[in-house]
């Protein structure tokens, strides 16, 4: 007789005793923890209690001999107060919103409503007993919006350095930024504010959706000795040198099994990837080549068009992929960084981030594309605009001629022009953008200039040049103090 897969429960898996009552010798059914410790438990208290545990207990295979053992992916503490939800026994009591935390995660996962109830509940008790960040920042991460919203409100009264915390770091950079707006903008209503969650592009067919055929050139008539089928069944005629061209990985993929469901000529390979990302990727792919094809202008597409491009070890794709991102990255820094940081592309997110100090940081914080990373890479990237603004405000601290004029003192500094009162506008203006070259400009300093005076007399209007010089030497300057500001501060 062949044995069953299932291993039969061992009683001397791990002698850690659990309590009551999940030691009942008369219990039917043993839950081990990821720490191996094993619950004995009753089948019919957790049907009642879970859908998802009901339909795992009942394809359970039968065992020779003892009860039979279901494998629960959560530590020995969350099972154990997960349980105790689902008995009648009395409830654990929690002292922190990191103590519930993981046990609501595990009962929206196996979806125990009753657990969820009282779990929600505790959360919201008044008095209020919690961190409201702390609730904030669990509340986004189980995508809780109404204690989103209770926390939120409690946190209106705060300083943005309250809220600017590690406690934060891990959950979405468009919720925190959401929270930095209420939090900053006096007559601001949480719930109108942007929220723009990252959602998933593909979600596979239900498999009595028969497969269909890709738009020329990836149709069958356009011909292909290989069939790239996306996880939306549409299938792509293609040819395997082209794509062996331009990807070790497709050179290797042909040689693995393939599905059956079509005529053996043609080898079907199940990608995991949208139909909209596979034409975006394959179009990069086949000649004639264009690099103003119409996704490129689009930073999302851009952004899960390289991905995959990553996946596939394509770097002439990525390369192209790349220098779109650069492109974009003037018109939008932030999104760029976003996007620079998601996919570990360290070049793009620096460069991004240069180009977001010609902006104030609430320009910044507007991209869209914040969806892709966590509050951690965004606060990284405000501490770093922060740093910045104070490296660019430290060189307009001057009094008299700045050591980095290169042409020293001239007759024309005090006379028409006053370098403490151009130096005091710059200081604010670099606080707020460092990384503008409006602010060391020529044409800003001779409009300060025009301020301040009747115009420049005869012989500082002889020495324009020189002030040109001046400006250039302090850009110069500023940036050589930008460059000295580490983006991992």
């Amino acid at each position: 007789m062949a044995k069953s897969m299932t291993r039969p429960h061992a009683k001397a898996a791990r002698r850690v005793k659990v309590s009551w009552p999940f030691n009942d010798p008369n219990a039917d059914l043993v839950l081990r923890s990821s720490d191996g410790i094993e619950f004995y438990v009753f089948k019919n208290i957790l049907s009642i209690a879970s859908t998802p545990l009901k339909s795992r207990i009942e394809i359970l295979p039968p065992v020779a001999e003892g009860i039979q053992t279901l494998e629960i992916r959560l530590c020995s503490t969350t099972l154990d107060q997960l349980l105790r939800l689902c008995y009648p026994v009395l409830s654990p009591r929690f002292s922190s919103v990191q103590q519930i935390e993981p046990v609501l995660k595990a009962a929206i996962t196996y979806d125990v409503h009753a657990a969820i109830d009282v779990l929600v509940e505790s959360l919201r008790l008044n008095p209020f007993p919690w961190d409201p960040l702390q609730v904030y920042a669990c509340a986004c991460r189980l995508s809780l919006a109404p204690e989103e919203r209770i926390a939120a409100t409690l946190l209106k009264s705060k300083t943005i350095e309250v809220i600017d915390t590690d406690v934060v770091d891990d959950i979405p950079a468009v919720d925190y930024i959401r929270l930095i707006k209420y939090v900053s903008i006096k007559d601001a209503v949480f719930d109108e504010l942007p929220s723009l969650p990252l959602e998933d592009s593909c979600t596979e067919s239900p498999v009595d959706i028969q497969p269909r055929t890709a738009s020329p050139p990836f149709d069958e008539e356009s011909g292909g000795d290989a069939i790239l089928q996306s996880c939306d069944s549409i299938r792509f005629y293609v040819y395997k040198a082209i794509l062996s061209l331009t990807s070790p990985f497709f050179r290797d993929m042909f040689t693995l099994p393939q599905s059956e469901d079509v005529n053996k000529e043609t080898p079907v390979v199940c990608m995991a990837e949208h139909s909209t990302v596979l034409h975006d990727l394959l179009s990069l792919c086949y000649p004639p080549h264009t690099t103003k094809l119409a996704f490129t202008e689009d930073i999302g597409r851009l952004r899960d068009v390289l991905s995959v491009a990553q996946k596939f070890d394509m770097q002439t794709i990525i390369s192209i992929l790349q220098d779109h991102l650069s492109r974009h990255a003037q018109i939008d820094p932030g999104g760029v960084y976003a996007v620079g940081r998601s996919l570990g592309i360290q070049d793009l997110s620096e460069e991004a981030a240069k180009l977001s100090l010609r902006l104030i940081i609430e320009e910044v914080e507007g991209s869209p594309y914040w969806r892709y990373v966590l509050a951690a890479e965004y606060r990284r990237l405000r501490r770093y605009h922060f740093a910045c603004g104070v490296a660019g405000q430290y060189v307009a601290m001057v009094q008299g001629v700045p050591s980095w004029y290169s042409l020293g003192s001239e007759r024309w500094l005090g006379c028409c022009v006053y370098p403490a009162a151009y130096m005091s506008d710059r200081r604010m203006m670099l606080r707020d953008r460092p990384g503008d070259p409006a602010i060391t400009s020529f044409e800003q300093f001779l409009r300060h200039a025009a301020s301040q005076t009747d115009g420049l007399c005869r012989r500082c209007s002889s020495d324009l040049d020189k002030m040109q010089v001046f400006c250039n030497d302090f850009g110069t300057e500023i940036h050589r103090r930008i460059d000295e500001v580490p983006l991992s501060g």
